[in-house]
């Protein structure tokens, strides 16, 4: 990527938690939430454990999971939900 060329914008962790609670079509039981922990490093729980406004706030949420692969990722800026992020992320159809 040229310096000229701006990445775009990904959706936060907020988003992907709503997507992923809200959205019927999704097994919400099939979702690990990865989050950075200050004195343990990168933790994980399951989706239904995750409590917005609890002990993990969403700015250490790192990626969202399945058994199956990331479907959200900060560090590489993967969004399989939104698409956005950067602009040639894999896609998964499964998504779409």
């Amino acid at each position: 990527m040229s310096r000229n060329e701006k990445k775009g914008k990904l959706r936060t962790s907020n988003d992907i938690y709503d997507r992923l609670k809200w959205d019927e079509q999704l097994a919400k039981d099939e979702y690990f939430v990865g989050y950075v922990d200050r004195f343990r490093g990168v933790l994980e729980i399951p989706f239904a454990d995750f409590i917005p406004g609890g002990d993990i706030p969403f700015h250490r949420v790192y990626y969202f999971r399945t058994n199956e692969g990331y479907v959200w990722d900060r560090e590489t800026r993967l969004d399989l939900l939104f698409h956005s992020g950067e602009p040639n992320s894999l896609r998964n159809p499964e998504f779409m």
